[in-house]
């Protein structure tokens, strides 16, 4: 009975890691297409077009809007 629960929180532990380290990557990559908003907006790009390019939504791009 131990081993079997030792197995499956090894098991649960792994699926977690691996969870964060793939959520962490999605945000790094949303970060860094972020960082790219401000130029295409200066190149007169629509906050449409620059989501469409960025593979983001029109909120995200609007957030990342410079002031």
């Amino acid at each position: 009975m131990a081993v079997q629960l030792s197995q499956a929180y090894l098991e649960w532990e792994q699926e977690t890691l691996e969870r964060g380290r793939l959520t962490g990557e999605l945000q790094g990559k949303i970060k860094g297409k972020l960082e790219a908003v401000p130029s295409l907006l200066e190149q007169g790009f629509s906050v449409e077009k620059t989501a469409l390019i960025l593979g983001l939504t029109v909120e995200q791009v609007e957030s990342a809007r410079p002031q």
